[in-house]
C-alpha cells in the first residue's frame, strides 16, 4: 500500500526515491549513532540529515546537480514558506511549529544553517568539525550546545556561531 500511495504521489519524480534512501541512511550516522532529542531539537538530526543527503548528492553527481537539488529541497520550500506564512525559527521543539510549518522549516531551512557554515568555511575545516561532533557524540544523545562546542574547539566558533543565530535562533 505504502508503495503504491509513494509512486502515485511522486511519480515522474525518479531522483525524489534516490533522495529518500540517501536521507533515511543519512539517519544511521545523525539520529541512530550520535542521538538528539526529536521533541525538543527536531532540527538537530533532520537538518543535518538533509544536509548529509546533499553531500552525497553533490559528492555522486557533482556540484550543479547538487545545486538544484539545494534550490528544489531547501531553498525553494523554505522561500515558499516564509513568502505565504512569514519566517519561523528552526531551533524549537516540535510543539512550536504549526504542523504545516514543520517540514518547510526544520528540512528546508534547517540545512541552510550547515551550508553557511560550509560557505565560511573550507571543506577539510567543515568536515573536521562534523567529524568531532560524530566522534564525541556517537552512541550518546548530542544537544545543540555540543554541536556548538565542537566548532569552538576546532576554530569555527565564530563562523558556527553566526550561521546559528542567522538561520537557527532567527
Amino acid at each position: 500500500m505504502l508503495a503504491g500511495v509513494l509512486h502515485s504521489h511522486y511519480a515522474g519524480n525518479d531522483d525524489y526515491f534516490e533522495w529518500l534512501v540517501a536521507h533515511e541512511v543519512a539517519h544511521q550516522w545523525w539520529y541512530n549513532l550520535v542521538g538528539s532529542n526529536p521533541v525538543q531539537e527536531p532540527w538537530l538530526d533532520e537538518a543535518l540529515t538533509q544536509y548529509s543527503t546533499l553531500l552525497y548528492f553533490e559528492d555522486r553527481y557533482g556540484a550543479e546537480v547538487a545545486q538544484g537539488f539545494r534550490q528544489r529541497y531547501f531553498t525553494a520550500r523554505f522561500a515558499q514558506e516564509r513568502r505565504t506564512r512569514g519566517d519561523r525559527r528552526v531551533g524549537q521543539p516540535t510543539s512550536g511549529f504549526p504542523r504545516w510549518a514543520y517540514f518547510p522549516i526544520v528540512y528546508g531551512k534547517g540545512p541552510l544553517f550547515f551550508d553557511a557554515v560550509r560557505s565560511g568555511a573550507d571543506d577539510a575545516q567543515f568536515g573536521a568539525w562534523l567529524r568531532a561532533y560524530y566522534e564525541r557524540h556517537r552512541y550518546d544523545t548530542a544537544q545543540a550546545s555540543d554541536l556548538l562546542q565542537a566548532a569552538d574547539d576546532m576554530g569555527l566558533g565564530s563562523i558556527v556561531r553566526a550561521a546559528y543565530d542567522e538561520w537557527i535562533l532567527k
